[in-house]
């Protein structure tokens, strides 16, 4: 949750969130549902309350209340952590019916509709779509023009599940070069919108 966070403005690291879904990659698919719906709460809650910190600096400065800003600031990062929970619990549970990488293409594209849900469901909240993390990474960020950010969350969460795969078995370099293969074509995509 942390490295998704950093890879937001202001901080901007935003090369971390190419490997910021491991650890909770690693967590999901190596635990039950119940555990996996846990980890992924907890790594919500730490990249909302991280990235979405300026939440409480506005409703205190509106109701001149720390309880009332906290109470309220709470229990929005509680409801944007259940969709990292959601896609934990959604990753864990399809974890024994997937090839690896059908599993990070069903991983993906969970993640997109989860994200797309949050945007407009009851009253929407659009920020801090994994694709906007990029918008200094000029030529990745191209491909919105056939996607939009969610075609960019697609393949941060794509690469991250490959890139999982090839760390639990890294004598098998398909997933790593799978992964490097999109990476470089997203990026040549770009070059050539750019150009």
């Amino acid at each position: 949750g942390l490295l998704i966070a950093l890879s937001f403005p202001k901080i901007n690291a935003f090369y971390l969130v190419w490997i910021a879904f491991i650890p909770l990659i690693y967590c999901s698919l190596r635990n039950c549902v119940r555990n996996s719906l846990i980890y992924g709460f907890i790594s919500g809650m730490v990249c909302s309350a991280f990235s979405l910190y300026w939440i409480f600096s506005v409703l205190e400065y509106n109701t001149n209340s720390y309880i009332q800003s906290f109470a309220a600031s709470g229990i929005l990062w509680a409801y944007l952590s259940l969709y990292f929970s959601l896609w934990s619990g959604i990753i864990s549970f399809s974890r024994r019916h997937f090839h690896p990488v059908l599993s990070s293409l069903f991983g993906a594209c969970a993640w997109v509709t989860l994200e797309f849900i949050r945007t407009y469901f009851l009253t929407g909240f659009g920020w801090n779509s994994l694709g906007y993390s990029q918008s200094s990474f000029v030529h990745i960020i191209q491909i919105a023009d056939i996607a939009g950010v969610y075609g960019v969350s697609f393949v941060i969460v794509f690469i991250n599940m490959l890139l999982y795969y090839w760390l639990q078995d890294s004598k098998n370099k398909r997933y790593l070069v799978l992964s490097a293969a999109l990476f470089f074509a997203v990026i040549l995509y770009g070059s050539v919108r750019i150009g």
